[in-house]
């Protein structure tokens, strides 16, 4: 078993590890390692609590999205016109795994002919 075992966190320690849910279970062999931390640092305790940290985090992404949005749209196209692509390769592929090729069999020649015998 691990020397680190994540009960031996005090209650008033912040506590920060990788603990899977088979770990948490205890049914696993060992433990994750936890690392305790008794003071968070400011600067995560203020974005929680929606201080400047937080005011500042969105104006950044804020900026970022401004300047990153002409080539999120071309993206974005560049997605659509993919799945586009892929739906008619499929389509095509299908078309080329029929038993007998589209122009060997005529589909709806009798309304062009018109009856016979009819003046």
């Amino acid at each position: 078993m691990s020397t680190t075992d994540p009960s031996a966190a005090k209650p008033d320690d912040f506590a920060i590890g990788s603990i899977s849910k088979r770990d948490r279970s205890g049914s696993g062999d060992e433990a994750a390692p936890v690392y305790p931390v008794k003071h968070p640092t400011m600067s995560y305790a203020g974005a929680a609590k929606g201080r400047p940290a937080a005011q500042k985090t969105r104006s950044l992404l804020a900026q970022s999205r401004d300047r990153y949005s002409p080539y999120m749209k071309e993206l974005e196209t560049c997605r659509f016109m993919n799945g586009v692509r892929v739906v008619r390769t499929l389509i095509l592929d299908r078309i080329k795994c029929l038993p007998t090729p589209l122009n060997q069999c005529p589909v709806g020649m009798e309304s062009i002919e018109g009856p016979r015998g009819v003046g």
